[in-house]
């Protein structure tokens, strides 16, 4: 998958103020969250956990596999954010789908 071009629309769901930014917050939002992106450093007990919030809250999930989200985002350990743009979400889901 070609992360740059994930990361980019990740960039513009922050500037737009329309991410969530870790698990707790993700479980703790009011906002309906579109697309949510796991880290590839993220442990095992979180990404199980955010598997399980995906599933209950019927939300698709991709996990990076190059690269961490604090590479791009120039955050310090951020494991897992959520998307609460719906369009930017579908073209994250589309861009991860025709890259595998």
């Amino acid at each position: 998958m070609n992360e740059k071009k994930i990361f980019s629309y990740i960039n513009f769901a922050i500037k737009a103020g329309n991410i969530v930014y870790g698990i707790d917050n993700l479980k703790a939002t009011k906002k309906p969250v579109y697309c949510v992106v796991l880290c590839k450093s993220a442990t095992k007990n979180l990404i199980d956990t955010a598997k399980n919030y995906c599933i209950k809250q019927n939300v698709p999930y991709i996990a990076t596999t190059d690269s961490t989200i604090d590479d791009y985002m120039h955050t310090k350990n951020c494991k897992v954010v959520g998307i609460t743009n719906k369009d930017i979400s579908q073209q994250i889901i589309y861009l991860n789908s025709i890259e595998e």
